[in-house]
Order: C-alpha cells, then sequence, then structure tokens
C-alpha cells in the first residue's frame, strides 16, 4: 500500500482539474488496443 502514496499527488492533481472526457477516450482506446496487441501475441505463442 506504500507504493499508493507515490501516486498521491498525481490523484490529488486529477480531482482538482479532471481531464477532458475527449482525453480519457482517447487514453481508453490506447489501453484496449494495447490488450488485444497482446492478446493476439499470447495466442500466438
Amino acid at each position: 500500500m506504500r507504493s499508493l502514496h507515490y501516486f498521491l499527488p498525481l490523484i490529488e492533481e486529477l480531482l482538482a482539474q479532471p481531464v477532458p472526457k475527449s482525453y480519457v477516450d482517447y487514453l481508453r482506446s490506447k489501453g484496449t488496443s494495447r490488450t488485444r496487441s497482446s492478446d493476439k501475441a499470447q495466442a500466438s505463442c
């Protein structure tokens, strides 16, 4: 749990100044494409 303390300033900043929905959607799409890529890589092994 101490490692979460490392991210506390970032979390506080995001709570104080939320990012635009379009940026959240962009990050979500990047995460989805990265997950699909790793699924394909694991399936080929």
